[in-house]
């Protein structure tokens, strides 16, 4: 297993042609064709997804060598563009037109529950004894007593060092917990904005709620019982990056994005830290040609409020629609997905996932790369991860637009340097003049 995750891997990374992101090479879109078989009677599974290009590589690589020969099972590849994705397939779904297995975040369950359009996987479950109940972030992948997906892979938000910068500069790399103020001291020793060299790449300066739960502060109760996106905990956060932005100047403004993506920067050097999701690590992997520093993982830091550390994180996986026009072929690629051979090689191998189980943890996949960064990418990181992890409180519910426009309007305050206490106000007030509208499903 170890020598093949290896070469899955040596091979993606030396590959030169693209296989995925939703077009045959040609430009050409391949989603929608669902349920398909080839000329040579193989099963064809559509599983649509917003994956990157190089995730869909490896992926992809995997089923056509290893699994495809010995099911007579293909599985293809169909990219959708993230924006919009629930709509189109909520719409595909139910013109009767659906993809084989859906690509679904947790916070998406209940936009695909609340008309019935995931298939219950208990009675499957019970036939195959397979229990996906001890995956990580399964609570929420349960709708009315009922397992509707596989929560096969996790994802948790963290920071990437430049080690090689911090050393340059004759700073310790922050290991274990750490606070925003040793951060921010960290940044303002590095950072020499004139020249484009910065304390920090936010991959989350659209996504304020990765911030404020480092913070202890969340948008609403963990019982759903009250709104608290304007506590001290948010606007304290909110408060902090402006400065860190636009008073220190050690983290660029959020609109440079736009031609230097985050990621990108600290790719390129230019930022000791880099704030993202677990996905990053594997983007960085596949372009270590590029890279010509060291760099790690280290955790978050945590925010002066916070009662202790925290680790936001969220799980993900796929479901299966209702209607769902050969459901026995997509629930054998589900079954394989998350069984401990699926794992390594797909959740692992091409997505630099989390341990989506403590048994996962527990596997040699973790250490397949020893020669590969980030170091700290092992069991001890990722088990300490998963004990500090907090999700989301709102995953069975249907916020609304209007709900999530308010919630998503706080980045205001970095990307106009608007006032922390204004606009998080506002925010309440949009989502109290919707409260009602809120809907719990399951």
């Amino acid at each position: 297993m170890k020598k093949l995750l290896a070469a899955l891997l040596s091979a993606a990374l030396l590959a030169t042609t693209a296989v995925g992101c939703g077009n045959n090479g040609n430009g050409t879109d391949t989603s929608g064709n669902t349920g398909a078989g080839d000329s040579s009677g193989t099963k064809q599974v559509h599983f649509a997804n917003w994956w990157g290009e190089h995730e869909i590589e490896i992926a992809d690589k995997y089923f056509k060598e290893k699994w495809t020969p010995e099911s007579g099972i293909e599985v293809v590849f169909d990219y959708i563009p993230f924006d919009g994705f629930v709509q189109k397939m909520v719409s595909e779904i139910t013109a009767g037109n659906p993809a084989d297995l859906i690509l679904c975040n947790s916070d998406m369950v209940s936009s695909y529950a609340k008309n019935g359009l995931m298939l219950e996987l208990d009675e499957y479950m019970e036939r195959d004894s397979v229990d996906f109940s001890e995956f990580y972030g399964s609570p929420d992948w349960v709708v009315n007593g009922k397992m509707v997906g596989l929560p096969s892979w996790y994802g948790a938000w963290f920071m990437y060092v430049n080690t090689t910068m911090l050393e340059e500069n004759g700073i310790d790399v922050p290991r274990g917990s750490w606070t925003w103020d040793e951060m921010r001291e960290i940044c303002l020793k590095v950072a020499d904005s004139g020249n484009g060299i910065y304390g920090l790449s936010d991959g989350m300066s659209n996504e304020p709620i990765y911030w404020y739960m480092l913070n202890g502060g969340a948008a609403f109760s963990d019982d759903m019982s009250e709104c608290t996106i304007n506590s001290p905990e948010v606007v304290d956060t909110m408060e902090f990056v402006r400065k860190l932005i636009y008073e220190d100047k050690v983290v660029p403004e959020p609109s440079s994005y736009s031609t230097t993506p985050a990621d990108q920067l600290f790719r390129d050097g230019k930022a000791a830290f880099h704030y993202n999701g677990t996905w990053t690590v594997n983007y960085l992997r596949t372009n270590a040609d590029s890279i010509d520093f060291n760099w790690d993982v280290i955790f978050a830091p945590t925010g002066p409020n916070a009662k202790g550390d925290v680790t936001p994180a969220r799980s993900s996986g796929m479901f299966i629609p209702k209607n769902g026009k050969d459901v026995e072929t997509s629930w054998e690629v589900m079954k394989h997905w998350g069984s401990e051979e699926g794992i390594n090689n797909i959740d692992i191998g091409a997505l630099s996932s989390m341990p989506s189980s403590a048994a996962t943890l527990e596997d040699e996949a973790y250490y397949t790369y020893p020669d590969q960064q980030p170091e700290s990418f092992n069991k001890d990181f990722l088990g300490a991860v998963a004990s500090r992890a907090k999700y989301f409180p709102f995953t069975h519910h249907i916020l609304g637009t209007n709900v999530q426009n308010a919630m998503n309007s706080l980045s205001n305050v970095w990307v106009e340097n608007k006032d922390s206490k204004t606009v998080c106000d506002e925010a309440y007030e949009t989502i109290m003049a919707n409260w009602d509208a809120i809907e719990k499903v399951g």
